[in-house]
């Protein structure tokens, strides 16, 4: 019986392990049949030499862009270069610097997601040039020596929607004079003159006006040091004004305009009526030498009105005509922006002057 039994259990693995066998075959041929080979991957299409030209051409372009960080703008050209070229990779690289530059929102609708680049938290590039064009002193040397240029499709629309209309009698060459580009100081004095902001931003500038140049190299570094300090105006704990410690053009730009338009109970940190009462002047001066003092107790960033820092700022601010300095704008400027103060709830654009800066 034990001999018996010890078979029959035999028999049945070998049954059992041949049907296992039989059921592992056709699973593996049915799954032969039922999924498709996977196809290799398809060959990169060729690029023809036209297509690669250009699409260098338009990631040089996006380059100088991105430099002059004009990242939106760096952004739709770098695109065009990818799309020409794929196989390209220095807009690969680009474009990764670029998402890292730009935030992305989407916004969803009930009808569909768009994917929008915003802009962040500076000036914009046109918002620069209508601070340039207020700012330059068409009067001084410095300034005089100052290039740049005007879209001649612009140029061409100021002289017949403005000039034209303005009926005055006009020389047979004077609209050739006009447009001119070695002209270019004259146009920027009437484009100004008019007042239109959608022609002063089209204004494009080689280099600053001297007050924005030393705003640059002098002011803003004197600043940053004493008032915008991580623990002071520059970090997050900086309550209604803050300024941004960064020195690329649109920071520095951005601190221009928020010292230019920010004030505090009554007083204006840039004062141009009356440069003294500045409170980017008063607020740095000990307490028994200020007559506004800061909020808060802090450590004096003049020793007195004779410090060389405080004279900087007080000669940024009104010139000095025998230094061939000129003074900033007065009256203050209506530049045009529109921008939030950083800590601030309300979008703060400058007081309208009674009239045009003349510098």
């Amino acid at each position: 019986m034990k001999s018996f039994a010890s078979k029959g259990s035999r028999r049945t693995l070998a049954t059992g392990t041949l049907t296992i066998a039989l059921i592992l075959g056709a699973v593996l041929t049915w799954a032969q049949t039922a999924s498709p080979p996977v196809p290799p991957p398809a060959p990169t299409p060729a690029v023809s030499p036209a297509d690669h030209a250009a699409a260098v051409a338009a990631f040089k372009k996006a380059r100088d862009l991105f430099q002059a960080e004009k990242y939106n703008e760096a952004y739709a050209e770098n695109e065009k270069a990818i799309k020409l070229d794929p196989t390209y990779s220095d807009p690969q690289t680009l474009k990764r610097i670029l998402d890292s530059r730009i935030t992305t929102s989407s916004t969803t609708t009930t009808e569909t997601t768009a994917t929008t680049r915003v802009a962040d938290k500076f000036l914009k590039p046109s918002d620069i040039s209508l601070i340039r064009i207020f700012e330059i002193a068409l009067r001084n040397p410095n300034d005089q020596k100052i290039q740049g240029k005007i879209d001649r499709k612009v140029l061409e629309k100021f002289w017949d929607e403005v000039i034209r209309k303005e009926g005055t009698t006009v020389a047979a060459d004077a609209k050739a004079k006009f447009l001119d580009p070695k002209n270019f100081l004259q146009q920027v004095q009437q484009i100004r003159d008019n007042g239109d902001t959608s022609y002063m931003e089209k204004i494009e500038f080689n280099s600053d006006p001297i007050v924005l140049l030393n705003f640059k190299n002098v002011i803003q570094p004197i600043i940053l040091k004493n008032c915008a300090t991580a623990a002071c105006h520059g970090g997050d704990k900086a309550g209604t004004f803050r300024l941004f410690r960064g020195t690329s053009e649109r920071e520095t730009y951005t601190n221009f305009y928020i010292l230019s338009q920010f004030t505090h109970n009554g007083g204006k940190l840039i004062d141009r009526e009356n440069p003294g009462n500045s409170l980017l002047l008063q607020y740095g001066l000990p307490k028994d030498l200020a007559g506004f003092t800061h909020p808060k107790p802090i450590r004096p960033s003049f020793t007195d009105t004779n410090s060389s820092d405080y004279k900087n700022i007080l000669t940024w601010i009104t010139g000095n005509p025998t230094r061939n300095i000129p003074s900033l704008a007065f009256p203050t400027p209506n530049y045009g922006i529109t921008y939030e103060l950083p800590g601030s709830a309300t979008t703060a654009p400058a007081p309208s002057p009674t009239t045009h800066p003349a510098k």
